[in-house]
């Protein structure tokens, strides 16, 4: 009893070891040494519920590409290659859990399994069990970005940066590794994808592809490191493997198609029964459509754009020997509306060509021709493992819900014997298929022992397809962007919603009535895929009377396969012509799920070499030179939506105003259901400046076929007069409502028109002297500023609350001298009466100048700001005034001597009411004698400028005052020292001052005058003698 109670003992200190942390691995081989079996064991703290939530991925680190990645459950099984290293990722999809440390796994060629945690070393694990501990989610846990570690496989730490970029590609932050960086997480936005993007590492290693990281609502933040998101911990390490050699190679026996599970049988789609309204529409000519790569997998060993026309001369290459494409083939990528310059069409394709089969020496030239696995790494013969895979972008891609939007695809293959090089044609022409007898099932030309290279082919239109040969199976994993960057994400929907993302595959014809009969090879060159494995979908549909399967038995050896295929039905010819009512027999329709991939595998069923009793008496499968595959978003033929693209053109009446992100508008569906008018917005965009405020609308369904589509929805109901409508949005754009409305148009083209309610007006100066306008501007530099009022009156009511003051001053420019424009002016009233709108000016001050005339005063503004313009003139008119001085002598005799007074001074008054006194003063002026001797001339040296007007009808007069000269008297005529001006009068006028001398009288009496004279002073000094004494006695 004291053995079995040590023994209980040390078994519950083995389980308590093998439960320390959840959750657990258990890892079992199998029969085959290449898989292993995992066993998950979560702690029972953890609820159902919570493990429902968890996902396991095991990523392959050499390859970045995932061998397993599915929702927890008890047990899973996937295949390992020894050396190979693994990182397992436990994901939470609730972020309640994340992961403490990462783990690394291995096996030796031993199948020793290793481990690496957080310690950074490899510790042989002994109790088969991985320990991956999880901790529970902490609100606030980061304040800043985790540091984030770069390891070798030995788990050394390798030195690089990293880059935060935003949606607009430009990088906000960079840091070094294994330190942690000092980033404050306010700075992302949540919900908002950034890039982490990896520099400056050894040339040694592999550069870790970009991962996304977002900040979630509660401030955590998360990060997508392969396919999910998961939540971050303090540290965040990632390994690098070295570059491999040319001698690494993996060993591996033949693995099993990825395509190896049951597909449900798909819906049946009745003829008639209209599909949804697609949401991605990937249609032909796409302008701007483009294809680059983004990233190549090892065993891509060569690239090549081409766009050649001349198919007779084949795309031919002789350092990669990409061989030709047939005319057959050539019209799928490249149509006859094709634009050609010099031989090159508009549109491209990429080839790539892929790591060849391995020669085999004469001893084995049977088995690499009998066995399709021979000769490659058995790694690529799997599509979770297969080194053969690229990357692309197609820009332009495709329309979802209206929107043009880019896509990335993951392309992975795996390899096939097709055919191979002539190794005596110079050309490196391909050798056709062969044709396989009995007695020869490969024929003399293939122990020639060429490469069999696989190669592809990608339009750089999207909708145009892939093109490959020597490939077995052909995956492609779609994932579209919104040009933002953002991630589009499907919804799940099927064929009986109004709006769907679905494709579909057409052509899928493993035999059809080209059959391959014994000792005949009847095969076309080119076919379209054998069958379709998608993934992510919600349902798969097919017409009645389809030829499609579900499996594919292909003989004894190559088994059972599944994926959607047309069987064995005879189809081809006139059925396989795009719109015959048979053509979608071999067609299947996929519906997504919740996703954002779309992801299918294509390619060929496998069957037993002709007449071959033993599997090594022939290869597995004879198939044509080429395959072609294109992914349409159309329905089968009798089901198909009709698309019609919807211009919108904006208008403006008026001042356009400013408006940086434009004016969202929206196409809107409208009809009548049992009476009721019912609407929904089927798409918008933004009319800008930019796009000249002119938008098409993408890819809607035509109104006939809306009213299907409405009616499948509302069964029973009465659906009519569907028509498409177009509105604008202009909640908050506050300066649309100084705008009317106006829509006209159909889905043909719809108009919108915005007229405006406001517009301006351009009040402007303009200066002249005596009717000749001053178009020099500098010449009115000096004027002083004049005040303007704006005024306006309905019919002939003054709105006297409306006076708005303008200033007009100069400017150096002359477009803005003497003129302003004033804006936001109604142009009707509230009773929709229109506004007469006149100017009057301030007079003071504007003398020169005085105002002659308005220009298109009191005027009806229109929307047009260009006809909105009232001038005001203001002219200076004047004349030039010359005087000249005559002399007279006592007897009117003109006089000129030289004892006449050198200078004469005048001064000249003005008068507005015609009289000649009491006028305003204007100024002096001398008169001065002209000459050296006798004759001498009087007059101004030169003319004196006047003004002559003060107003429209308002002339001056001007009179001259001669200052007095002692001894002359001035004898001047009014008319020759006056004048009143007036429209007759000359410009330039005289006026004449004359003088004569006053008259001196001789003596005549001699000296009897003195002595009057004496007498004359005695008689007075008496006469006041006398008056004195009268005084005194008086007073006395």
């Amino acid at each position: 009893m004291k053995k079995l109670y040590y023994v209980f003992i040390f078994l519950l200190v083995i389980v308590a070891i093998v439960f320390r942390y959840p959750p657990a691995f258990f890892i079992t081989d199998l029969v085959n040494d290449n898989k292993k079996e995992i066993l998950l064991q979560v702690d029972d703290k953890i609820s159902a519920k919570k493990q429902s939530d968890l996902n396991v991925e095991i990523i392959d680190i050499h390859s970045g590409l995932s061998i397993y990645d599915a929702k927890y459950q008890p047990k899973i099984t996937t295949v390992v290659q020894p050396n190979h290293i693994y990182q397992v990722l436990i994901t939470d999809s609730k972020y309640s859990m994340t992961q403490e440390e990462p783990i690394f796994i291995k096996w030796d060629n031993d199948n020793h399994l290793y481990e690496m945690g957080a310690s950074n070393f490899w510790k042989k694990n002994t109790t088969g069990c991985i320990n991956i501990p999880l901790l529970l989610h902490k609100s606030g846990q980061l304040d800043s970005l985790p540091q984030i570690d770069l390891i070798n496989t030995s788990g050394n730490q390798l030195q690089a940066n990293f880059h935060i970029f935003d949606s607009s590609n430009h990088v906000i932050a960079t840091y070094a590794t294994n330190k942690r960086p000092q980033f404050d997480l306010n700075r992302l936005i949540a919900n908002v994808e950034y890039k982490v993007r990896f520099s400056n590492i050894s040339d040694n290693y592999n550069k870790p592809l970009d991962m996304l990281i977002k900040k979630t609502n509660d401030q955590q933040l998360i990060v997508k490191q392969n396919r999910h998101w998961s939540l971050l911990a303090s540290r965040w390490t990632i390994m690098l493997p070295q570059k491999q050699s040319s001698a690494f190679k993996y060993r591996l026996t033949s693995l099993a198609s990825s395509t190896n599970e049951t597909l449900p049988t798909p819906q049946v789609i009745n003829g008639g029964d209209i599909a949804p309204m697609n949401r991605l529409r990937i249609v032909d000519k796409i302008q701007g459509a483009n294809i680059e790569i983004l990233k190549e997998g090892p065993a891509v060993i060569a690239t090549k754009r081409i766009n050649q026309v001349n198919t007779t001369s084949g795309y031919k290459d002789s350092d990669t020997k990409f061989g030709r494409m047939p005319s057959t083939l050539y019209s799928s990528f490249h149509l006859e509306g094709d634009q050609v310059t010099n031989g090159q069409s508009e549109f491209s394709e990429i080839a790539v060509q892929f790591k060849g089969s391995e020669v085999f020496k004469d001893s084995d030239v049977d088995k690499i021709l009998a066995d399709a696995n021979a000769g490659w790494d058995s790694s690529d013969l799997n599509l979770d493992t297969t080194n053969m895979w690229i990357k692309v972008k197609y820009s332009n891609a495709a329309y979802y819900d209206g929107e043009l939007v880019d896509a990335v695809a993951l392309i992975k293959i795996t390899p096939f014997k097709n055919r191979t090089f002539d190794p005596n044609n110079s050309n490196y022409q391909y050798i056709a298929t062969p044709n396989y007898t009995l007695s020869n099932p490969m024929n003399n030309w293939a122990k020639t022992q060429q490469p069999f290279y696989p190669t592809i082919q990608l339009s750089q239109l999207l909708y145009r397809g892939w093109v490959w040969q020597n490939v077995k199976e052909f995956q492609v994993d779609l994932q579209f962007y919104q040009k933002s960057g953002t991630l589009i994400n499907f919804k799940n929907a099927t064929m009986s919603s109004k709006k769907a993302t679905y494709y579909t595959i057409n052509s899928l014809n493993p035999e059809g009535k080209d059959v391959e009969e014994y000792n005949k090879f009847t095969r076309s060159p080119v076919h379209g895929p054998e069958f379709v494995y998608p993934y992510d979908i919600s349902n798969a549909y097919k017409i009645v009377n389809s030829n499609i399967q579900t499996s594919y038995n292909g003989g004894t050896y190559a088994g059972t396969q599944h994926g959607y295929n047309g069987g064995s039905a005879p189809w081809g010819g006139d059925d396989d012509v795009l719109g015959s009512p048979t053509f979608s027999k071999n067609s299947v329709t996929m519906t997504t799920s919740d996703t954002s991939h779309i992801k299918m595998t294509l390619g060929n069923m496998l069957k037993d070499a002709l007449g071959a009793n033993e599997k090594d008496q022939g290869q597995d499968v004879m198939r044509t030179n080429y395959m072609w595959a294109s992914i349409s978003t159309d329905a089968f033929t009798n089901n198909i939506v009709h698309y019609i693209d919807i211009p919108v053109q904006k208008k403006w009446v008026g001042t356009i105003p400013d408006l940086p992100k434009g004016i969202p508008v929206q196409i809107i569906g409208q009809w009548l259901q049992d009476g009721k008018l019912m609407q929904e917005v089927e798409q918008e965009q933004y009319l800008t400046k930019e796009n000249n405020w002119q938008v098409v609308f993408k890819q809607l369904p035509t109104e006939k076929d809306m009213i299907q589509i409405l009616k499948k929805q509302a069964s029973g109901a009465t659906i009519t007069d569907f028509k498409y409508s177009v509105k604008e949005i202009t909640d908050g754009i506050d300066v649309l409502k100084d705008y009317d409305i106006q829509y006209a148009g159909d889905s043909s083209k719809f108009v919108i028109t915005n007229t405006a309610k406001k517009t301006s007006l351009t009040v402007k100066k303009l200066w002249k002297e005596n009717n000749v306008l001053i178009e020099n501007n500098y010449l009115t530099q000096n004027f002083l500023p004049v005040t303007v009022h704006l005024k306006r009156k309905i019919q002939n009511t003054l709105d006297s609350n409306f006076d708005r003051l303008i200033q007009l001053t100069y400017n150096e420019d002359s477009t803005k001298s003497w003129q302003a424009k004033v804006a936001d002016l109604p142009i009707n009233d509230s009773n929709n009466q229109a506004y007469i709108y006149f100017i009057e000016e301030d007079t003071k001050g504007i003398e020169p100048f005085y105002l002659k005339d308005y220009v298109k005063n009191n005027i009806t503004l229109s929307f047009n700001e260009d006809e909105n313009k009232i001038e005001v003139i203001n002219e200076k008119q004047t004349a030039k005034i010359n005087i000249i001085k005559k002399w007279f002598d006592l007897y009117g005799k003109e006089i000129d001597n030289q004892d006449l007074p050198k200078i004469v001074e005048v001064d000249i008054y003005r008068t507005k009411d015609g009289s000649t006194t009491n006028g305003e003063f204007v100024q002096t002026v001398s008169i001065n004698r002209q000459g050296d001797a006798a004759p001498f001339t009087w007059q101004t040296t030169e003319p004196i400028e006047v003004i002559t007007k003060y107003a429209n009808d308002g002339y001056y007069t001007y009179y001259l005052k001669e200052k007095s000269i002692s001894g002359y008297l001035e004898i001047s005529s009014d008319s020759e020292k006056q004048l009143t001006f007036n429209n007759q009068t000359p410009g330039e006028i005289t006026f004449t001052l004359k003088n004569k001398v006053n008259p001196v009288y001789p003596q005549t009496g001699g000296k009897g005058v003195l002595g009057l004279i004496v007498i004359g002073v005695i008689i007075l000094g008496v006469a006041n003698i006398y008056r004195k004494l009268t005084t005194n006695l008086e007073e006395k």
